[in-house]
């Protein structure tokens, strides 16, 4: 069995993704290799970290305390960026940032 260690975001209702250095390990515990996950398990247009470079003067240039989504609606795919109650949303075709409003229905 191989181990794994890394950051995993789960979307609401919807498939998990995974992000940033990901380390692989054997039963032994040697590292096997090491990968650069960049959201784009799903090849998605466009990556976490291009979709942030947008959006990251709306939250001082930190990924502290900072909550990672990708949202499907009838305008497309998004990365959606949440830190203190903002949230700010960039369309994974067109690049284009706007602000929006989260509110997750149980």
């Amino acid at each position: 069995m191989i181990k794994e260690r890394g950051k995993e975001y789960y979307h609401y209702g919807s498939d998990n993704f995974k992000i940033g250095k990901w380390e692989y390990f054997d039963e032994q515990g040697n590292l096997l290799r090491v990968e650069d996950k960049e959201g784009k398990d799903r090849d998605y247009d466009m990556t976490y970290k291009e979709a942030f470079r947008k959006v990251s003067c709306h939250f001082g240039f930190s990924m502290k305390n900072l909550v990672i989504e990708k949202f499907l609606v009838s305008e497309g795919l998004f990365w959606v960026f949440t830190k203190k109650g903002k949230s700010i949303a960039v369309n994974m075709q067109t690049g284009k940032v706007k602000k929006v409003t989260i509110s997750h229905k149980k």
